[in-house]
Parts: structure tokens; sequence; C-alpha cells
């Protein structure tokens, strides 16, 4: 067995966890050695339930975003592979164990989600868009005064400093994507591309205005406060106004977190 890997940032180390309870991720985050060298963590799956019933009974904004998380997660590697026909084992035993009232739930959920996903991939383009027409106006100094505000919000927003391009395999790409970097572009900063319409410069806009559902609502919100002060807004109140509609399209599925809980916690390999 391979005791170590080196990746191109950090040693990363391998180890062994026990079986019990379908929770290797568990065993091996919280786990200490039992007399078979693998890692273990008593009643791994209770422990997890507890941690997570306080976040899923909780009305906070950041705790709404985690049982979304947590559901999309149960939808993706859970729900849909079983409605597929490709469900490993652990799905199928969730799925077989969850009783008709949260399959049914569930499946109904996996319906909307299929079309939440649809809606919020048309308001993406809907931003983009938006976002593509404001930052290459003559209101673009808005989207610098922007920036700062941001900054000093969260500093998830000073990696827009940073180069927005990078070298792999011989070619020069823009960061994050596999699309060519355009040869005649010379912007030593992701702000900088914002003011170049061309599209293949999306997704450096995308991910400053809609990064996460949390920190889009801060966008939106920033880009209101400075509206009050100035007069050059107008084209930046749209990307806000197109976020928040991102922001509600919401399912209105009604998921039994408690039967959730129970299944995580009870079910057996």
């Amino acid at each position: 067995m391979i005791n170590y890997i080196y990746s191109c940032t950090e040693l990363i180390f391998s180890c062994d966890t026990s079986a019990s309870q379908c929770a290797c991720a568990l065993h091996a985050s919280f786990g200490k050695c039992n007399t078979f060298g693998a890692l273990y963590l008593a009643n791994a799956r209770q422990t997890a339930t507890e941690a997570l019933r306080a976040v899923i009974s909780s009305n906070e904004f950041r705790h709404q975003e985690t049982r979304a998380g947590l559901l999309e997660l149960i939808q993706e590697e859970l729900v849909g592979p079983y409605l597929n026909g490709g469900a490993d084992s652990f799905a199928v035993m969730f799925m077989q164990t969850a009783g008709n009232t949260l399959e049914h739930q569930l499946r109904s959920h996996h319906e909307q989600m299929c079309s939440q996903r649809q809606r919020r991939e048309e308001r993406k383009r809907d931003i983009n868009e938006r976002s593509r027409i404001a930052c290459s106006s003559r209101e673009s100094s808005f989207l610098l005064d922007l920036a700062a505000h941001l900054e000093a919000l969260d500093p998830y927003w000073l990696e827009f400093h940073g180069e927005p391009f990078e070298w792999r395999g011989g070619l020069k790409l823009v960061r994050g994507t596999d699309k060519e970097w355009p040869a005649d572009a010379a912007y030593n900063t992701k702000l900088e591309t914002f003011t170049d319409s061309h599209e293949v410069f999306d997704s450096l806009r995308q991910a400053f205005f809609i990064p996460s559902d949390s920190l889009a609502k801060l966008v939106a919100e920033a880009v209101y406060e400075l509206a009050d002060q100035r007069a050059d807004s107008d084209v930046f109140c749209v990307i806000a106004d197109g976020i928040l509609a991102y922001l509600h399209e919401e399912d209105s599925c009604d998921i039994t977190w408690s039967i959730i809980l129970q299944r995580m916690c009870s079910m057996r390999t």
C-alpha cells in the first residue's frame, strides 16, 4: 500500500479506515487508530448526525446554504443515480430504507432540482450578458469602487488582482478554464479583463459576481449601497437585479430532515 503521495502543493498521506457504518470520511477525519491499525471513530454516523442537527434546525442564512448543499449532495450521489439505474450499494440501501414519505419527497425534489438548475443556468447567462455590457461601458469606474468595497467585506475578492491566465501543457489559458487566451489580450489582473466584452472572459466575471449564494448576495447589496452614492450605477443595478432573481430561484419541496438524519444514523454496511 502507498504510504504517501506528493501533489503539486502538499504531501498527502494515505490511510486505512474502518469499514464500520460505511463512514470512511468520518473515520479518516476524526478517528483514532484501532488495534488493526485502521482509523476508527466510535458511533461515527451518530456523531455526524448530532453535529448536523443544530445546522439543520437553524434559520440562519449560512445554515440554509449548508442544508441546500447537503440536499444537493444527496441528490447528486444517492437519489439521481438511484433513479437513473446507476446507483452503488450505499445509494440503493439509502433509498430502500427511506420509507414511502421520504422517497416521495426526494423524487419530487429531484424533479424540481433539475428544473431549478435549468432556470439558474438561464439566469447565469443573463447575468453574464449584463456584466459584459456593464463592465465594458463608460461607467466601468464603478467596477473599481465596487471591487474595493467588496474586498473590505471579504478577502475572496482580493484574488481578482491576481494573474488572469495560466500556462498548461505549453498553452496560455484563461485561468480556471480550458479556453485559450486571446492573442491580442494584454491584461495583468483578472479585474482588468472585465472591461473586455469578449465571451472568453465570462467565467472570470461570473466568479466575481456570483461565486456562491452567500457571496453573490453581498455583491447585490454592495451595488445597491454604492448606487445610493453616485449616478453612474444604472447598468450595475441591472446586474444586482439579476443576481437577486438568480438567488430566488429556489424549489419549494418540503424535505423531512428528521427522517434523513435517522437514516444517516441507523444505516449499516
